[in-house]
């Protein structure tokens, strides 16, 4: 029951660039979704928690403690926010 269609080469190119295009497509949005975190604890898990923590650590995203105090201070600040 196969069925058998000419195209000619403009045509097939034309085919095969609107679906390299879609295929960039899908992957830009797969790229957006928001993904499942893995189960806490997990392999998985530990290896996304650490490279979170690398990035933010690069982009600044941390604070430094020097005493318990400042930490309380700290943790206390981010209670009120």
């Amino acid at each position: 029951m196969a069925n058998t269609i000419t195209v000619d080469a403009k045509t097939l190119e034309h085919i095969v660039s609107q679906l390299d295009k879609l295929t960039k497509d899908m992957a830009a949005v797969k790229k957006r979704l928001p993904t499942e975190e893995p189960s806490y604890g997990s392999d998985t898990w530990w290896e996304l928690s650490d490279k979170e923590a690398k990035e933010d650590i690069k982009a600044g995203h941390y604070t430094v403690v020097h005493a318990k105090n400042e930490l309380q201070e700290h943790l206390d600040s981010l209670k009120r926010s």
